[in-house]
């Protein structure tokens, strides 16, 4: 009977080095290149973000002065100073009729009575 005679040792076989330095250099490389398309990223977001707080800033501060204009035009001061000024001017109205009417009923601007009387005796003579 023959005997084989294994040779196969795996000992004696060729091993393939993962951190060779080839292979330290080419993740280094991709690590770099990586970081950097990140960084890059980073940076436009922020530009982008930038420009959007200085437009908020901007719509901020005109609705805030839009919002101070209608508290201003809008406040109890300002309604009640101008409650206060249509009540005097309705005041000086009824002054100025209630003089005119006190003119007329005195009789210095003329005949009060009217036509009526003249009215009567005309009506008395066409008959």
């Amino acid at each position: 009977m023959s005997q084989q005679i294994n040779l196969f040792n795996p000992v004696f076989m060729k091993r393939r080095k993962y951190f060779s330095l080839l292979a330290m250099l080419q993740a280094l490389t991709l690590i770099v290149v990586g970081s950097s398309i990140c960084y890059g990223y980073a940076v436009y977001q922020i530009g982008q973000m930038n420009s959007q707080a200085e437009q908020s800033i901007k719509r901020y501060n005109a609705e805030r002065a839009r919002l101070e204009r209608y508290a201003a035009e809008l406040s109890p001061q300002q309604a009640n100073r101008l409650l206060q000024d249509e009540v005097q001017r309705l005041e000086k109205q009824v002054a100025e009729q209630s003089e005119v009417i006190e003119t007329l009923k005195s009789g210095v601007a003329g005949n009060t009575t009217g036509y009526s009387e003249y009215m009567r005796a005309f009506s008395r003579q066409v008959v």
